[in-house]
């Protein structure tokens, strides 16, 4: 029953005695902008509907337009659903031993990433554009050593902060792990 344990602040490869620091989605008004524009669709049929809807209906196309505006609705569904999941499932975490990059890329897609805290060389921040700077969002990227890849967080609330949060961990790391995380597994 592991559920029962699990917190906001859990996941499932997660190590014993492993701390979340951080656990980072994009910012709200990154999926703001696209819930705005599936609203505007949703009322294109009640738009034709209210233009042309004696004309479809006197030429005997009623049957058609309402099969046609549930398959529309259907396709509006689906795809405002598949928008809402890659933006919930998009997560990145930083815990006290590693950094992790968990990106959905489809419904079948997904690509995880990991990286030893220890092998942090460099975090960087960066904040452009109007909303961004007033709104407090923008991207970390984090350079790893040697043939490990680097991550970038990209549209997350608070760069800065998140930025001190993780340096703050990487310095607590090598205070109490001077010969690395291995020996902690």
């Amino acid at each position: 029953m592991s559920f029962l344990t699990e917190t906001k602040f859990s996941f499932s490869e997660q190590y014993k005695d492993e701390q979340v620091v951080l656990l980072l989605r994009r910012h709200w008004f990154v999926i703001l902008i696209p819930i705005i524009g599936y609203i505007l669709l949703a009322f294109i049929p009640v738009l034709i509907r209210g233009l042309w809807g004696d004309i479809i209906i006197s030429n005997g196309f009623g049957s058609l337009f309402w099969f046609g505006a549930a398959i529309f609705y259907l396709i509006w569904w689906m795809s405002f659903g598949y928008r809402i999941m890659l933006y919930l499932l998009d997560v990145w975490i930083v815990t006290d031993h590693r950094i992790i990059d968990s990106r959905q890329l489809g419904f079948f897609k997904r690509i995880v990433a990991e990286a030893k805290i220890d092998k942090v060389q460099d975090v960087t921040t960066r904040i452009t554009g109007f909303f961004a700077t007033i709104l407090k969002f923008g991207d970390v990227e984090i350079q790893t050593a040697g043939t490990e890849r680097n991550f970038l967080f990209e549209q997350v609330p608070d760069p800065t902060a998140i930025r001190e949060k993780i340096l703050k961990a990487i310095s607590h790391y090598r205070r109490f792990h001077p010969q690395g995380w291995e020996n902690d597994l």
